[in-house]
C-alpha cells in the first residue's frame, strides 16, 4: 500500500512540475511566435472587425511565406472583442494573456474595447497597437498602447474648421451613450467652440436602440439648420437618419465614417447631402495590393479600406519589432518610440502619446448612396 502511494504522490509532483514549467514558458513553442487579435467580429459592425482581421490575415501569410519572424513562424489567435460590449473585450484579453500567454496584442479595433482593456494591460504589460481605436482618452494612456488610426481630437478640430465654413456657427448633435460617441462628442463641443460655434441642443441617447423618434421630435422643436450625428456603429446612423427625414427634418447632415452598406441599408435615400468626415484615402501600390488581396480572400471589398490596411502595417510593425528587439513588450515600447516606419499608409511614426503623427482627413458628400469627395 505504501509503495503505491509513494508512487501517486511522485506521479503527482511530475505532473505538477510539468504543469509549472509550461505556464511559465508561455504559448510560444521554439518554432511558433504566438500574437493576439481582439476585434469586432460580432455584434453590431462586425464588417468592422473583419477589415482589421483580414489586413492582419494578409501580413501574416506575407511573412510566413517570408520566412517568418526569425525563422519562427507568425500565428495570430483571433478573439471576438464585440466592440461596444466591455465583456467581450474583458474576456478576450483574458484569454490571450492567462491562456495563450502572447506578449503583443493587435486591436481592439473599437475604443470601448480598448478602454475595458486598458488596466488589464497595464497590470500585465502586454503590448497593444491599434488599427481603429479612436478616442482621445486613449493618448497616453498607457505606454504599452500604441495606435495607427485617428484621433478624435484632431478629427474634431478639422469638422468644427469644415462646418463653420459651410456657413453654419450653430449646429444640434445627437450622440449615443458609447465609449466612442462620448469622446468625439466632447472632443467636438471643445473643438466647435474654438471656431466660434455655438451648440444649441445637446441630446445623448442609449446605444443600440431602434427607435429614436422621442430624441428627434426634441431636435425638431429647436429647428436646427444642422445636425452632426454621432454613434458608434452606421446601423445607429442610419436609424437616426431615416427616423429624421421621416419626421419632416431638413437640417445639413453631418457624419463620421458612418457611410457604409449598413447604414445605406437603413438610411436609404435620406441620406443625401449629408456631408462625412472619414479617415484618409489610401493610395500607393501596397495599399492597393493589400485591399486587392483582401477582395479575393474574402470575396468582396472591405467596407474600411484605412482600417485594413492600418492593420496589415500593425502586424507589419509587430514583426520588425520582435526582429529587432525580441519578443519583450518593453523592448518593443522602446523601440516603436523612436522609429520611423514604412507601410500602406506611406511613412509614418508614433509621438510620445502613443498615436500615429500627421493624420490628415477627407470629406466627403452622399450623392446616391455614393460618396463623393469634396476637393
Amino acid at each position: 500500500m505504501k509503495k503505491h502511494k509513494i508512487i501517486s504522490i511522485f506521479i503527482a509532483v511530475i505532473l505538477i512540475v510539468v504543469w509549472i514549467s509550461v505556464g511559465m514558458s508561455g504559448s510560444n513553442d521554439s518554432n511558433t511566435i504566438k500574437i493576439g487579435f481582439i476585434g469586432a467580429l460580432s455584434g453590431a459592425d462586425p464588417s468592422y472587425g473583419e477589415a482589421m482581421k483580414g489586413g492582419v490575415e494578409i501580413a501574416v501569410e506575407e511573412i510566413n511565406t517570408q520566412g517568418g519572424i526569425d525563422g519562427k513562424k507568425a500565428e495570430v489567435i483571433y478573439e471576438d472583442g464585440k466592440c461596444i460590449d466591455s465583456k467581450g473585450a474583458i474576456s478576450a484579453f483574458q484569454k490571450l494573456n492567462d491562456i495563450d500567454h502572447v506578449k503583443a496584442i493587435i486591436g481592439g479595433g473599437c475604443s470601448n474595447e480598448v478602454s475595458s482593456i486598458t488596466k488589464l494591460i497595464n497590470d500585465n504589460k502586454v503590448f497593444l497597437i491599434s488599427s481603429g481605436a479612436s478616442s482621445p482618452n486613449i493618448s497616453g494612456s498607457s505606454k504599452y498602447i500604441f495606435r495607427n488610426s485617428s484621433n478624435d481630437t484632431e478629427m474634431s478640430r478639422q469638422l468644427s474648421i469644415k462646418i463653420v465654413e459651410d456657413g453654419f456657427k450653430d449646429i444640434a448633435i445627437i450622440s449615443d451613450n458609447s465609449d466612442f460617441s462620448s469622446g468625439f462628442r466632447k472632443s467636438f463641443v471643445n473643438e466647435f467652440g474654438k471656431v466660434g460655434g455655438v451648440m444649441n441642443v445637446d441630446i445623448i441617447v442609449q446605444a443600440g436602440q431602434s427607435d429614436y423618434r422621442s430624441d428627434i421630435t426634441k431636435l425638431k422643436a429647436s429647428n436646427p439648420k444642422a445636425i452632426f450625428i454621432n454613434p458608434a456603429v452606421p446601423k445607429t446612423a442610419g436609424i437616426i437618419v431615416k427616423q429624421m427625414r421621416e419626421a419632416g427634418l431638413t437640417s445639413k447632415i453631418y457624419l463620421t465614417y458612418m457611410a457604409t452598406p449598413a447604414f445605406f441599408n437603413i438610411a436609404g435615400d435620406s441620406a443625401d447631402g449629408a456631408t462625412v468626415i472619414d479617415l484618409p484615402k489610401v493610395s500607393g501600390d501596397l495599399s492597393q495590393d493589400i485591399l486587392t488581396k483582401f477582395e479575393t480572400k474574402y470575396g468582396h471589398k472591405t467596407v474600411y479600406e484605412y482600417n485594413t490596411v492600418a492593420a496589415y502595417d500593425a502586424m507589419m510593425v509587430v514583426r520588425e519589432s520582435i526582429s529587432k528587439v525580441g519578443y519583450n513588450s518593453d523592448k518593443i515600447v522602446n523601440y516603436l518610440s523612436s522609429q520611423n516606419f514604412s507601410g500602406g499608409l506611406g511613412n509614418f511614426s508614433f509621438n510620445n502619446q502613443g498615436d500615429v503623427s500627421g493624420m490628415k482627413y477627407t470629406f466627403q458628400i452622399i450623392k446616391g448612396h455614393e460618396l463623393v469627395e469634396i476637393k
